[in-house]
């Protein structure tokens, strides 16, 4: 790291960066661990840079420093530092030297795809423990129940709800569902309703099949729906579907409201009328969009956001009392009605946060921005907080100061902002080479909070590096972060072969504490059970009990 880099860090409360501390006998700094007076030359002195508590715990070891001619000391040599736990030695290995071997190794993990390219794209842990995924499918995917099959040149979706404890439904299957229609179908976000029923967003084009339940538009152009699953038997009980012939609408993200009802994020182009009081939307390019419905899929209140150039909703997540948290970009300005005015940005497009009350109305907004592209990911709630996940290059910063400047390509921030008012608390930043990009956050037991990443290069969030393949920038990493509830480093682990991409798009807890995570991968990924094949990109899920 730079002394630039640094100072930035040390200017900002909570800027979280990968400097080892100086361990007593350090070999690196010429003098470390000798009081500052020269060493005599010839001799050696025992040396270590690994974190406080790690030296010679585990696979970790001391190493030596030479003291050289000048009277310095030379590099440190033959220490083991701290590593991923490689979770599938035997005999059970601590590589990363917290006194546990094999610790946070996933204890079920399941590949799913036959033919084609399947991947998870959301995920939800219901209130029984059991999972509930959807994601796209190229080709045939079996989840456990029937296969599932359609067209490879016409992707479609699929949803299923699994009981990876295997108490209720035999190999982990309880029920799947393939979307049928003539023309393609992605699904984007899924949850559990307050009434324990599936909910579910996405688009499609033409026609769009679930079960019995059809939702016609005609038009090759996306449109969007939100529809409800018997959350006992995935058959659909009601599909809302919403679009134009010339536009595209889309919906991403989907969180439940009390009594069963559904809150909606995404983006809208051109003019859309939900048959609300706010009467129609009228977009200026694409418009991010929030929209509720009630648990019978009667739209409540719609409001459309954004300005000139392209603005997008991705994330929403609600309060027990109906408020709601929306994250994602905009280009120009958008306003959400607060009284604070509009938050504009002179380069886009900028990361947004705002808080809307139960009937939609703005309780606070802010902007994370900076002169290249700052964008909005993901969403948590905990305790007097909510956290936001950011992808963005260049320099970011809030309302008050600059904040972080990227190391390279694109970096993670998650900030910690006051659910009262949006004033930043702190946030988490982890600088490095190459690409990084983070699709999911979620919160855990006693404030803990889980992250899923893609990643290309090398990064430590502080618990050793997590490598991924140097000679193909373009290939990524699975990797899944925790962080304790003050923001220190909990666990982290990337996973992934060398043959193609592998991504982790959505992680969830359940009631037990016990961590889910879900995406795709090409080729082989072993997460501690065994290494998975796929034949092109394949569906994985996997638990870690003790996270």
């Amino acid at each position: 790291m730079t002394s630039s880099r640094l100072l930035v860090c040390l200017l900002v409360s909570g800027c979280f960066v990968s400097v080892p501390p100086l361990a007593e006998n350090q070999g690196a700094g010429g003098n470390a661990g000798n009081g500052g007076a020269s060493c005599t030359p010839g001799t050696f002195v025992a040396c270590y840079e690994g974190p406080e508590g790690t030296q010679d715990v585990g696979e970790c070891r001391t190493g030596t420093a030479e003291c050289v001619a000048d009277g310095q000391l030379a590099s440190c040599e033959s220490q083991i530092l701290p590593g991923i736990e490689l979770c599938i030695t035997e005999p059970a290995l601590d590589e990363d030297c917290n006194g546990a071997a094999n610790d946070r190794c996933a204890n079920w993990a399941r590949e799913y795809g036959t033919s084609g390219q399947q991947g998870i794209e959301a995920m939800n842990v219901t209130a029984t423990g059991d999972v509930l995924v959807t994601g796209r499918n190229n080709g045939s995917i079996d989840l456990g129940g029937a296969t599932l099959t359609t067209s490879s040149s016409n992707a479609r979706a699929f949803v299923a709800r699994l009981d990876t404890s295997r108490m209720r439904c035999p190999d982990a299957h309880c029920w799947s569902v393939g979307f049928g229609g003539t023309g393609k179908s992605t699904t984007n976000g899924i949850v559990e309703s307050t009434a324990g029923d599936a909910l579910l967003v996405g688009s499609f084009t033409s026609r769009l099949d679930i079960g019995t339940v059809q939702a016609p538009s005609g038009s090759s152009t996306l449109s969007m729906f939100v529809t409800k699953l018997d959350g006992d038997n995935g058959v659909s009980q009601w599909i809302r579907h919403y679009g134009t012939d010339a536009n595209d609408e889309e919906l991403i993200d989907v969180a439940p409201r009390p009594n069963g009802g559904v809150a909606t994020a995404g983006f809208t182009t051109g003019t859309i009328d939900f048959q609300t009081p706010q009467g129609s939307i009228s977009a200026m390019g694409e418009d991010a969009l929030v929209l509720t419905l009630d648990a019978a899929g009667v739209a409540q209140w719609a409001h459309g956001y954004g300005g000139a150039g392209d603005d997008r909703a991705v994330r929403v997540i609600a309060d027990a009392d109906g408020t709601l948290y929306v994250t994602g970009w905009f280009a120009e300005e958008i306003d959400f009605g607060c009284s604070s005015g509009a938050l504009t940005t002179a380069e886009g497009p900028d990361a947004f946060v705002a808080k809307l009350d139960a009937a939609g109305q703005c309780v606070w907004s802010i902007a994370l921005g900076g002169p290249d592209e700052q964008r909005g990911q993901a969403l948590a709630r905990i305790d007097d907080r909510v956290l936001v996940g950011v992808n963005f290059a260049g320099t970011i910063s809030d309302a008050d100061a600059v904040m972080l400047e990227t190391a390279e390509d694109v970096d993670v921030l998650i900030a910690e902002l006051d659910v009262a008012d949006g004033k930043l608390v702190t946030h988490h930043f982890f600088p490095a080479a190459g690409e990084q990009e983070l699709w999911d956050l979620a919160p855990g037991p006693n404030g803990i909070v889980a992250a899923a990443l893609s990643l290309r290069g090398s990064i430590d969030f502080g618990g050793g590096p997590l490598l991924v393949p140097t000679y193909d920038v373009d290939i990524d990493d699975a990797a899944i972060l925790v962080l304790e509830a003050d923001g220190r480093h909990r666990f982290s682990r990337s996973f992934g072969g060398v043959r193609g991409d592998d991504d982790a798009f959505s992680v969830a807890f359940d009631a037990e504490g016990r961590l889910f995570a879900a995406g795709e991968f090409d080729g082989s990924l072993d997460v501690g059970t065994g290494a998975m094949f796929s034949q092109s990109v394949d569906a994985y899920l996997l638990r870690i009990d003790d996270p």
